[in-house]
């Protein structure tokens, strides 16, 4: 919303955002979890990323809009940004309940001409869709693992990257800074389901035999709560590529072997 229409600031066209559909049930464990969901909490559900970027624009900074338009003389936002809902392929056989992460082909969301975007789901645990996306372009490639646990479909979907942005987790070392509560179960059990322990994230790259493998989304994330040397070299050993620990506004250069031969290349900020 702060791009909107602000001289010298504005996006030079109108901008797309792309994300998970809505679905027709909350997503579970099995069909015991999803009863027992359904009794709860009868009246919540999922929306898909249209609904939340309209009442994003419509309501949540509704008031924003209608003052800066009525004050300012701009437009309708609407006109600027706009939503639309990933589909996942019905061959899928997707399921919030039943099958979230099925086994299946990568497919494709977006593309243009700089970019070839490309997604699969990946295993978030309970949540669904939980999405891996990859980047291909002419200067090299580019693979997000989102938020997942070892996943066969992100593999998949990485193959032959230059670039593997994955995420990873020290468990033991984000259990240690919670005290005891009620809810300490229940959170530990979604972060061992829902997260890559960083002893599998080395061999996930091999594995995709990407050329670079970035850490990201670190957790724990609190201030001398993760070990980066610790990680890193359990990482690296498995790999045996260059391994690189993000922080925030770090820039990496992607190099594939075509990109080197023509002398272009392309920078990711973590």
């Amino acid at each position: 919303m702060t791009g909107w229409q602000v001289p010298g600031e504005s996006f030079s066209g109108p901008v797309t955002v792309l994300g998970p559909s809505t679905v027709d049930r909350v997503p579970a464990r099995d069909a015991d979890h999803a009863a027992r969901i359904a009794r709860t909490m009868p009246s919540r559900g999922l929306v898909g990323t249209a609904d939340i970027v309209g009442a994003l624009v419509d309501r949540v900074y509704g008031a924003d809009v209608a003052i800066r338009m009525a004050d300012e003389g701009r437009d309708d936002p609407g006109g600027f940004v706009t939503a639309e809902d990933i589909e996942i392929p019905p061959a899928a056989g997707a399921d919030p309940v039943e099958r979230r992460h099925p086994a299946m082909a990568p497919f494709e969301v977006s593309r243009d001409e700089n970019v070839v975007v490309t997604a699969t789901l990946v295993d978030h645990g309970v949540c669904f869709p939980a999405f891996g996306f990859r980047f291909d372009t002419a200067y090299g490639s580019v693979v997000v693992s989102g938020d997942t646990t070892t996943s066969s479909n992100l593999i998949r979907l990485a193959e032959g990257a230059d670039l593997l942005l994955h995420e990873v987790i020290d468990l033991e070392a984000i259990l240690a800074t919670f005290p005891e509560s009620p809810e300490r179960q229940g959170i530990a059990r979604h972060l061992a389901e829902s997260h890559t322990p960083y002893a599998e994230v080395g061999g996930i790259a091999r594995a995709a035999r990407v050329s670079q493998l970035v850490l990201h989304h670190i957790v724990p994330n609190t201030r001398g709560s993760f070990d980066a040397r610790k990680v890193t070299r359990a990482v690296a050993d498995d790999f045996g590529g260059p391994v690189s620990v993000a922080r925030d506004g770090d820039v990496f250069a992607v190099r594939s072997q075509s990109a080197i031969d023509t002398r272009r290349d392309m920078e990711v900020t973590a």
